[in-house]
């Protein structure tokens, strides 16, 4: 066989069984009752449950992974900080234990921004650093175009689409 035939079919059996990526093999609520511990919490956000951990006292750090993962991305990093600042790190919509909203057209990075920010309202954080990894990056560097009197730092860690926004850059020094 030819080898774009060959890869057209392992691209079909992909798309039509994505079992071993987890995609469909389990309900959100047989995730929760399998992987949500004591340190689990949730917040209503709209029409979305958010999972987020919360951990630590002092100034405030807010953790977003990036696309394909979770909040615990960041395990290391909150055992190394919580000793000295409180770490707040959630499961993006769509991602962990973090539902995707009724509306699928809603589950974008624009809304993604709006999500954060009804979040951190909910929690009453109005000033904090944000870090972002990947997607969770492009959602942290919209955030301070948006909100920059709320981001005391912004840390990106191989962010989607940086470059593509890099000109909104002067918003920010001004």
């Amino acid at each position: 066989m030819k080898r774009t035939t060959i890869s057209l079919m392992l691209l079909l059996i992909i798309l039509l069984d994505c079992r071993f990526l987890g995609i469909g093999s389990d309900s959100l609520e047989d995730l929760k009752s399998k992987y949500a511990n004591s340190e689990s919490k949730f917040a209503p956000i709209g029409d979305i449950n958010i999972h987020y951990r919360d951990e630590g006292q002092g100034p405030v750090i807010i953790l977003l992974h990036g696309v394909c993962s979770s909040l615990h991305t960041w395990d290391a990093w909150a055992e190394l900080l919580k000793s000295r600042y409180r770490v707040i790190r959630i499961d993006l919509p769509g991602h962990g234990l973090t539902g995707p909203p009724e509306d699928l057209e809603k589950l974008n990075l624009e809304e993604g921004v709006e999500v954060l920010n009804r979040f951190l309202e909910y929690l009453k954080v109005d000033s904090f650093y944000l870090v972002g990894n990947s997607m969770g990056g492009y959602i942290s560097w919209n955030y301070v175009l948006k909100y920059p009197n709320k981001v005391q730092k912004l840390v990106l860690i191989d962010a989607a689409g940086v470059c593509t926004t890099y000109a909104s850059y002067d918003r920010l020094r001004k």
